[in-house]
């Protein structure tokens, strides 16, 4: 029972470490303990799902970045997609919608 204590608290400690270095690395803050808290928690997530898939012995390897803190759905949400742009035409008139009917004027 003690080695079992003993193993956890080192996760435990470990997990702490990592999620300070995190945050400094990054220049990570968080509104009150509340929200960072629960911000520490998807961290330790993304950090355990981390090492199982480096376990596996893939031809790649996972690591920490800025977004350790986001889930997967956060990240998603925030940073995948296309965006239309406001304007389609930037800062151009008005281009109407003529359409064309076929007819050219050829050049002299």
């Amino acid at each position: 029972m003690r080695v079992l204590c003993a193993v956890v608290f080192a996760a435990v400690a470990d997990i702490d470490a990592q999620w300070e270095e995190f945050k400094a690395k990054f220049g990570k803050s968080y509104n009150g303990e509340e929200e960072e808290a629960e911000r520490k928690g998807v961290f330790a997530q993304n950090v355990q799902l981390i090492n199982e898939e480096n376990s596996k012995g893939h031809t790649y390897t996972l690591g920490v970045n800025q977004f350790a803190d986001l889930t997967v759905e956060e990240f998603s949400k925030t940073y995948m997609g296309f965006k239309k742009p406001a304007q389609k035409y930037g800062d151009a008139a008005y281009l109407g919608r003529h359409v064309y009917n076929g007819e050219a004027k050829m050049a002299t």
